[in-house]
């Protein structure tokens, strides 16, 4: 009846293995539950900068939800009523700064392609811009200064994210030989 959406680096702590017992045993539950995770990135907790408390629709009801597909990041779509958790799972994203280059550089390239198929355009403004409001948006707005220098690599490289995303969208512009981002 329940589906519980779990990544492979992801664990659940008994305190919401415990909260989610008491969840379902109730007599009107919700048909969603966000539920904040604690992410770790090679290895060190991460608090701030946008990656605390960082609530995703992970428990739901077979009957009431459905997995919406995307090119980065499936999500969970829930008819009915949702709710939060307060006990956050354990998300252990990247065990190596190669580890995590490696994968931003193929999430720019499906962010980028989803982009083009949603019928979306980079300008210039796009480019100059967005890098560095991703840059002060999670260092400073978010206090991603506050996770030390593992705060500051990610917020440059959510900017670098940003900037290769839009670049790989107008890519099909620069390149006129380019097949495009219509193709899969």
């Amino acid at each position: 009846k329940w589906v519980l959406s779990l990544d492979a680096d992801e664990r659940i702590p008994d305190s919401l293995r415990k909260e989610i017992e008491v969840v379902l045993a109730t007599d009107d539950p919700c048909s969603g539950y966000f539920i904040p995770r604690r992410n770790f990135f090679c290895g060190r907790e991460i608090r701030h900068g946008g990656w605390r408390p960082d609530h995703n629709l992970r428990l739901f009801q077979r009957s009431d939800g459905r997995f919406e597909d995307r090119a980065v990041h499936e999500k969970v779509v829930v008819n009915g009523r949702t709710g939060y958790l307060n006990h956050p799972m354990d998300h252990y994203t990247y065990g190596s700064v190669d580890d995590y280059l490696e994968r931003l550089k193929r999430y720019s390239t499906l962010a980028a392609k989803e982009l083009a198929r949603a019928g979306k355009r980079a300008g210039w403004r796009h480019l100059l811009l967005r890098p560095p409001f991703t840059f002060m948006k999670m260092y400073l707005l978010q206090l991603g200064f506050l996770d030390g220098r593992a705060g500051f690599f990610l917020a440059v490289s959510y900017a670098y994210y940003t900037f290769l995303k839009y670049v790989k969208l107008r890519e099909p512009l620069w390149n006129s030989g380019s097949p495009g981002y219509e193709q899969d």
